[in-house]
Formats: structure tokens, sequence, C-alpha cells
């Protein structure tokens, strides 16, 4: 694939998600300095400016090399950041997973399910994916919740992200 970014915009009731290039440092550092929103996040722990910079390239990176990944989420009157949304490869896979993280102020108000469920319709009709994993934090009982929601079933305990997660998949032909 070339590396030029694929202008993918996605659009759910409340929620504008666009291509990584679009979010501002200062918008990401608001949720990796958060320890309340780093909390489900991989090992649990804030990030530093370095660690933050690494990640974006990496995304970036993700981007250029399939042409989809996290995205800038905003809310569609106000323009405000709500967070990361997208479709990427698992960690240390070639398995499409759908991920999510939002500022603390956007929590409860089911912006998770609404994105994950726009996120599920891109990946299958847009991306052509077969099937979709997704994994939380056994302790985040809110994402759990979503996943589940959202048609993804529980298949196992596993370590991703250098943590002890719970293990989702979503497959329209046979999830079972």
């Amino acid at each position: 694939m070339s590396t030029c970014f694929i202008m993918t915009e996605l659009n759910s009731e409340r929620l504008v998600l666009k291509p990584i290039r679009f979010l501002r440092f200062d918008d990401l550092r608001q949720m990796d300095t958060d320890p309340e929103v780093m909390k489900y996040i991989a090992t649990g722990r804030t990030k530093t400016r370095e660690e933050s910079l690494a990640w974006m390239e990496k995304v970036n990176l993700h981007w250029s090399q399939h042409g989809y990944g996290m995205m800038a989420a905003y809310m569609r009157e106000t323009g405000e950041f709500v967070g990361l949304a997208g479709v990427k490869n698992l960690d240390g896979t070639d398995l499409p997973e759908i991920g999510y993280r939002f500022c603390k102020k956007f929590w409860g108000m089911g912006l998770a399910t609404e994105v994950c469920k726009r996120l599920i319709v891109y990946a299958f009709e847009s991306l052509k994916f077969d099937k979709l994993v997704a994994v939380a934090i056994p302790e985040n009982l809110a994402s759990n919740h979503v996943l589940k929601k959202c048609g993804f079933i529980f298949k196992k305990t596993a370590y991703f992200y250098d943590t002890e997660v719970n293990y989702y998949e979503l497959n329209p032909k046979n999830n079972t």
C-alpha cells in the first residue's frame, strides 16, 4: 500500500472520526497524562511526552502501511475533541482490532457503544474484514459491557499490550 493516507472520515450520530493526522498533540497529552483515562490502557500508567510522541509515530506508520488505523474523535455539533477510536492490528498480530479511548468528560454518554457500532460497519463493509477482535482489561467493566453489547463474544483471557486482557471476537458469519 502507498505511504499516503487514505482520506477516511467516519460519521456516527454524534461523532466525527478523522484520520490521526488531524489529532492535536495537546489533545493526546490531555488523555495520556490523565491517570483515570490511562487506568485501563495497557500497563495502566500515564505516558511521558516521549511515549506519546512514539505512539503517534507508531499510529502514523500503521496508517501508511495499512490505510486504516486509530482516528481522532470529535463531537459533530461542537468539534470538541472526545478521544481516539479506530480499527488497527492487535498488538503483535495481523488481527483487526477495534479500540477506543475517550476523555473522562465523555464517559457514560453511550459514545463508546456508538463508535464501536460504527467501526464494526466500517470494518466489515469498507475494509472487508471477515472477523474483528477487541480486548479489554478485566476490571474495565464499562468497556467489557460495550463490547458484549456490540456483539463481541468473549473467547479467553489473554496477554496483549503488556497486560492481561479479556479477548473478544466478532464474526458475523458464525459468532457462537
